[in-house]
């Protein structure tokens, strides 16, 4: 377990006390003003002797896992109007987002931060690399570690138990076990489970995504320390990675998005996902209405923590008093009070002051003798190797593109339209597979089942002849493309239906609600994830549409935002 680090708070109460002090004289002074009772004039205002208090604001960029603890404890930080050794008071402004979204934003200066907090100090180190490249200096100098969360696989209590939880250690080697049977869960016995299925945050968009994958890597290198390039480039290890990412139903812009379809879909949907500790012990807080309990596997193998340090940043914008206002700041978040404030929230604190206690324990499914086995951070070479390996062994897609050329779709709807898919063309992959069934009255199958590597110029050609006019067969257009989907699946693929229309359905012989009864989830088949972008009148469809996507675990967009905009968030679906 990383070191938990003890701290007295110090927050210069000496300068606290003396700003109130001057603040009291300032009253007394004005109360013994005699008023005069027959004034010959309005005599002139008298000087307020204590001007405004002077604000110093600070910027924190921070990861939205720990937004409730974060804004809590910032909020009666700020109200509690703590000073700094020039009067100035400090008020601390806080902006959430992934940890990657940190990184970025201020080594571009889009934000002028002055401290960040991502969720594990591993992207300190990948921030701190691509400053030097860039500018010769780190991009964060001081840090602490506020929180801890180790990565767990969250798997519904009674799966968990078929495999041993509570009695024997549970790994990836099991779970891979399990999803190369091909009897799945009726291996054990429980048939209405179907096969093994993960929920996986993209690495790319979460930081428990991209931690996970290295707690697969040294799983397959047989390894707790020294990972090395060497070790990554093994087949065995590339096999090993692509045999868990096979097991995916499909990706998801973060753990918190991954766990709300986990939560939602049942154990037929999704029998495990990767995610925090804290996100655990979270959803005891809707267990009245999930299927069952929830438990946290610590993967034999070894795990990685999430620290969640906060850091200031080594820019000319962050001046001493900046630095000042940002220490007495962080001696806060670790102050007692703080930190046990954060246990309500499910995360363990770095106090060594604070024990921990409810609710990490069993009956939150969560053990505070875990995990036994701690990894050895990788260097950011390695990082990034593990992440290119990903992307050579992540589970393909089979895209099914349905798009509405009916006559309702002139003007810049169809523009956005084409653009958007070939947006989406760029972003696939050489293995995924790509079809086209586009639509007004008449069905018009573009491209079937085609495999997109060598074909994407073509695939693009084809895209970009695509002109509107006619009627508009929407229900059956997608009832059709749903049934082609079904019947060319891959077990090796995540299939997706992408539906591009203006709405308003006028020449389908299927209505809506026949439409929503054949479009159906069970176990046993192939999870199609339906995703559809609205134009012009298609808001009116929005309930039909947001019923599909809910049914699927897909999601409606609106068209009017940019193309880059919508493939930003489909495409970490995928």
């Amino acid at each position: 377990m990383p070191i938990r680090h003890s701290y007295r708070i110090k927050l210069t109460n000496f300068y606290r006390l003396l700003w109130y002090f001057v603040l009291f004289l300032s009253a007394c002074s004005d109360s013994d003003q005699s008023p005069t009772t027959t004034p010959a004039a309005s005599p002139t205002p008298p000087t307020q002797s204590v001007s405004t208090p002077r604000i110093l604001q600070l910027l924190l960029l921070y990861d939205g896992e720990k937004q409730a603890w974060i804004e809590e404890v910032t909020s009666q930080f700020n109200q509690a109007h703590y000073p700094i050794s020039d009067g100035q008071i400090i008020h601390v402004k806080t902006i959430p987002m992934n940890s990657w979204q940190i990184i970025d934003e201020v080594l571009s200066e889009n934000r002028q931060a002055h401290l960040l907090s991502p969720a594990a100090d591993i992207f300190i180190q990948l921030g701190n690399t691509k400053s030097q490249l860039q500018t010769g200096q780190d991009l964060v100098g001081y840090t602490e570690n506020l929180l801890l969360s180790p990565i767990v696989i969250a798997m519904w209590k009674p799966l968990a138990e078929t495999l041993g939880w509570s009695r024997q250690p549970i790994g990836w080697a099991d779970m891979v076990a399990l999803a190369k049977n091909p009897q799945g869960w009726a291996a054990y016995h429980y048939p209405q489970w179907g096969n093994f299925k993960l929920g996986y945050p993209h690495p790319e968009y979460s930081h428990q995504g991209f931690l996970s994958l290295f707690t697969q890597v040294y799983a397959a290198a047989n390894k707790l320390t020294e990972l090395t390039l060497t070790n990554i480039n093994q087949p065995s290890v590339g096999t090993y990675l692509h045999d868990i990412q096979q097991t995916v139903i499909h990706y998801g812009h973060s753990s918190h998005f991954v766990q709300q379809e986990f939560l939602r879909g049942g154990p037929t949907y999704l029998s495990a996902a990767v995610c925090s500790e804290h996100q655990v012990i979270q959803s005891y807080q809707q267990q009245a209405s999930l299927a069952f309990p929830i438990v946290a596997i610590y993967p034999k193998e070894g795990t990685l923590w999430s620290e969640h340090p906060i850091g200031l940043v080594e820019r000319d914008w962050v001046t001493p008093v900046h630095r000042e206002a940002a220490l007495l700041y962080i001696e806060y978040l670790l102050a007692n009070p703080q930190q046990e404030r954060a246990l309500q929230y499910g995360f363990r604190p770095t106090n060594v002051q604070v024990p921990l206690s409810a609710p990490i324990d069993m009956a939150h499914g969560v053990n505070p003798k875990e995990p036994k086995v701690t990894l050895e951070t990788p260097s950011v070479e390695l990082m990034m190797a593990t992440l290119q390996l990903w992307h050579q062994q992540k589970k393909a897609a089979n895209v099914m593109i349905v798009l509405d050329t009916s006559g309702s779709m002139r003007g810049d709807k169809i523009h956005h339209a084409r653009d958007t898919i070939l947006q989406i063309l760029e972003k696939l992959g050489d293995n995924d597979h790509f079809s086209l069934l586009s639509f007004n009255h008449h069905f018009n199958w573009v491209v079937e089942d085609a495999q997109v590597g060598a074909q994407r110029e073509k695939l693009q050609r084809q895209v970009n002849y695509q002109s509107p006019g006619g009627g508009t067969a929407l229900y059956d257009a997608i009832e059709q493309a749903y049934h082609f989907l079904s019947t060319h699946s891959y077990p090796d693929k995540i299939s997706v239906m992408i539906i591009l229309t203006e709405g308003g359905d006028s020449h389908s012989q299927l209505n809506s609600t026949t439409l929503l009864d054949k479009i159906r989830v069970s176990s046993e088949q192939q999870p199609i994830n339906i995703f559809t972008i609205g134009y012009g009148s298609a808001v009116a469809d929005k309930k039909l549409f947001s019923e599909i996507a809910q049914r699927t675990h897909g999601k409606f967009y609106d068209g009017t935002t940019t193309p880059v905009d919508i493939l930003k968030n489909m495409a970490v679906f995928f």
